[in-house]
């Protein structure tokens, strides 16, 4: 190539990522030099020769590019580098590298240049140190980050915590250091975020007591109330845990710092009280939640239809789906019909399931498969033969692959041991054939 191609550093750039990408070093770092003497290097050149450096492993050729560049490294280039040292399983290396920086940009502030770092820089060099075990270099980093107003991302938050949770005797000492250096990370409202982040973590690793430890660090010495994104982790936390009281007792807090309920908090809470059968604690949420102007989702009154259905409460569910447009402003849709029918069936309530059926009808709202699967072996139980045959009445208007058909055969063969409707029963027996196969006896 050398005698047949220009020495063009476009050519050469091409060829060294070519040959990068197939996995030829040896040829790259020769390209690399020939790339080197086609030219004065720019900013950009000296960029791609980095990333190419820091690719191979080759930390040396990396830093001396690093230093001829200087304070106009762009940071995701210095990036390539510091990820280069931590792969290479040297973060105390990347930490070099990276006070390093720190003097070319406090000189380039000096003279108002911009600065040249960025919260990835750190975030590398912390992951470094917490995948080594080096805790205390790692909350160094993080205090230089916190000196800089800048925040370690989610990655850098769950590898510092993975670290101290890996340590003997699960690493109380260093849990309390970093929910101490979590706690004074800029200012209160940043402190928060990053809390209530670090409680998801906690949570995902099952590590509810932790989690809850830091929260109440967090209320205690934070002058700002801690987030709503905050309570409403742990609240799901405990109640998938079926711990109701401890999660109505954070809802209290909540309210008791300003914090408002939002949709999403009220229906983890309403689905602990329904687990719970805690029907006053559900009726209490719900009107706070309405209290407060906001519009209930569709699935708050799932989850509220089904907490009063485990109650026996049938008569107050049919009242809630009746009003809930005029009130809310959005028609409850099948499968608020079909939760309240299933409420009913659950407590034999039979009248009451088919209440539930003519109020869906009244509103316009057609059965779907799921309705009518619901619905069926109810009225066969109940020996609702009328209900039974307006239901397969229903089926018919259901498309072939939606029907439920072991439900539907086994309702026909109980129509017809029943000696009722023996003319219907034929007609729906015909008109459904297509779509049925015989059920087992």
């Amino acid at each position: 190539f050398r005698l047949s191609l220009p020495r063009d550093k476009v050519i050469f750039g091409c060829l060294m990522n070519a040959a990068l990408e197939a996995g030829e070093g040896d040829v790259v770092l020769r390209i690399a030099a020939d790339f080197q003497k086609s030219g004065p290097m720019t900013t950009k050149d000296l960029s791609a020769l980095l990333r190419v450096y820091a690719a191979l492993g080759r930390l040396d050729e990396g830093e001396e590019v690093f230093r001829t560049m200087g304070a106009e490294t762009p940071p995701h280039v210095l990036n390539c580098l510091l990820s280069a040292c931590v792969s290479s399983r040297q973060p105390d290396r990347s930490a070099g590298v990276l006070r390093e920086a720190e003097v070319l940009e406090c000189a380039e502030a000096l003279e108002g240049s911009r600065a040249t770092l960025s919260g990835a820089c750190y975030a590398t060099v912390l992951v470094g140190f917490a995948a080594s075990g080096a805790l205390p270099p790692a909350f160094a980093t993080f205090r230089r980050m916190a000196e800089r107003g800048l925040e370690p991302d989610d990655a850098a938050l769950a590898a510092v915590w993975e670290a101290v949770l890996c340590e003997p005797g699960a690493g109380d000492a260093s849990a309390v250091r970093l929910s101490g250096l979590l706690l004074g990370h800029g200012d209160d409202g940043v402190a928060a975020a990053m809390c209530a982040r670090c409680l998801r973590f906690l949570v995902r690793a099952d590590l509810l007591p932790r989690a809850l430890e830091l929260f109440r660090e967090l209320r205690s010495r934070s002058r700002s109330p801690p987030s709503v994104v905050a309570y409403s982790v742990l609240v799901k936390a405990l109640v998938d845990q079926r711990r109701l009281q401890p999660a109505l007792a954070l809802v209290d807090d909540m309210r008791a710092v300003g914090q408002r309920l939002d949709d999403i908090l009220a229906t983890h809470v309403l689905d602990g009280c329904r687990h719970a059968q805690d029907e006053a604690s559900g009726r209490r949420i719900f009107r706070e939640l309405i209290a407060t102007g906001q519009r209930p989702s569709s699935i708050t009154l799932v989850v509220m239809l089904k907490l009063l259905g485990s109650c026996g409460r049938h008569d107050e569910a049919h009242h809630l789906v009746k009003g809930w447009e005029a009130e809310h402003g959005v028609a409850p849709s099948v499968v608020h019909y079909t939760c309240l029918m299933s409420g009913s069936l659950r407590k034999r309530a039979y009248d009451s399931a088919w209440k539930a059926f003519e109020l869906m009808r009244a509103a316009g709202v057609r059965p779907d498969g799921m309705a009518l699967q619901t619905l069926l072996p109810g009225m066969v139980a109940a020996r609702s033969w009328d209900c039974v045959a307006d239901l397969l009445e229903e089926v018919v208007g259901l498309d072939s692959d939606k029907r439920p058909k072991e439900c539907v055969n086994h309702a026909l063969q109980q129509l017809q041991a029943a000696c009722v409707y023996a003319e219907r029963c034929g007609d729906l027996a015909a008109r459904l054939g297509g779509a049925t196969r015989p059920a087992a006896p």
